[in-house]
C-alpha cells in the first residue's frame, strides 16, 4: 500500500523577516515502516547525512532524536536544534481492525 503525505516546508522563509512567508508543498511516497526526520539547520550544520542515516536505522524514534540532538550539542550546538521524528506504522499495525491513523 502506498501512503501519500503532503509536506509543507517553510524553511526558506524562516528568519527572513518576511511577514507573509511562502510555503512549499512536497509529496512524499511513504511505505510502511518508513521514518521521516524534520529538523532545523541546527542539526544538519553539525551532523552529516550518513550519521543521521545510521541513527535512524539503528535506534527507536525517541533514541534517534535524542542521539542526534546530543551529537549536535557535543559538536558545539551553536544554533537551536529541532528534531521531529515520524514513523509510518508497519503493515501488521496499520491493518488491525481497531487501528486508526492519528
Amino acid at each position: 500500500d502506498r501512503i501519500d503525505v503532503p509536506v509543507r516546508a517553510g524553511a526558506r522563509a524562516m528568519g527572513a523577516g518576511d511577514s507573509h512567508p511562502e510555503s512549499e508543498i512536497h509529496h512524499l511516497d511513504l511505505q510502511h515502516d518508513d521514518r521521516v526526520l524534520l529538523c532545523s539547520d541546527g542539526l544538519t550544520d553539525l551532523v552529516n547525512d550518513n550519521e543521521i542515516l545510521v541513527m535512524l536505522q539503528g535506534h527507536t524514534l525517541n533514541q534517534a532524536a535524542k542521539s542526534l540532538i546530543d551529537l549536535a550539542n557535543e559538536r558545539g550546538g551553536h544554533d537551536n536544534i529541532t528534531v521531529v521524528m515520524l514513523g509510518v506504522p508497519g503493515w501488521d499495525i496499520a491493518h488491525q481492525p481497531d487501528w486508526t491513523p492519528g
